[in-house]
């Protein structure tokens, strides 16, 4: 279950007793870092090893922060990197995904998701989502699982690279033939937007089959 784990966290940081100087201090962590945490500001840590080592200061673990642990029994939940779409660009087919990550910002995806599974938090730089939020179906900010081992099927959503562009896109797949992998278009969710056609006049390949969709972390 997601939760607004800024405010457990507050509850643990005020039941603990000492005070958050203190308890940044303990664990190595910048004081200003720990505030951000308590007052919402921060959706998802960018260096999740400072979070852990804070915790561990108040003797309690990530899944229990993120997720209600009593209700979850063995852990269900494990992370993968994160990556950000306009880290994306200019990706080659000969590239794995995970050589545009940070090595360090991370999700929290169910066990239940591919070996090889990462997470890419959605941008709206070229337009692809259109609309403001709430008005669409994806948002500046979402975060998307991404299986680059499973295939593609008609109106599934994938991230697909264009090769003359440099860009990658987000939306659902339409092949041109049944089966077809190399010759395909892209509906992204903007509704001005065209449709992005990929075939051998403008190369391109589909980097992985979106699978959930993950708020509010």
């Amino acid at each position: 279950m997601l939760l607004e784990w800024h405010k457990r966290l507050g509850a643990w940081v005020q039941h603990d007793g000492r005070s958050v100087p203190e308890l940044a201090r303990a664990a190595g962590v910048n004081e200003e870092t720990v505030y951000k945490w308590l007052q919402g500001k921060v959706k998802n840590p960018r260096n999740p090893e400072d979070l852990d080592r804070f915790l561990q200061v108040i003797n309690r673990k990530r899944i229990e922060l993120f997720f209600d642990a009593s209700a979850v029994g063995e852990p269900s939940i494990r992370e993968v990197p994160l990556l950000l779409l306009k880290n994306l660009k200019g990706l080659e087919r000969s590239q794995d995904i995970r050589a545009r990550w940070d090595g360090g910002s991370v999700a929290q995806v169910p066990v239940t998701v591919s070996s090889d599974a990462v997470a890419i938090r959605l941008d709206n730089e070229d337009g692809i989502l259109g609309r403001p939020e709430g008005d669409t179906e994806f948002h500046v900010g979402d975060i998307i699982v991404v299986e680059p081992q499973k295939p593609p099927v008609p109106g599934s959503y994938v991230f697909a690279v264009v090769e003359n562009i440099k860009s990658v896109i987000f939306g659902s797949f339409k092949p041109s033939r049944l089966g077809a992998t190399d010759d395909f278009s892209i509906r992204v969710p903007n509704p001005d937007f065209p449709d992005v056609e990929i075939s051998e006049a403008n190369p391109g390949f589909v980097l992985g089959r979106a699978t959930k969709l993950i708020r509010d972390l």
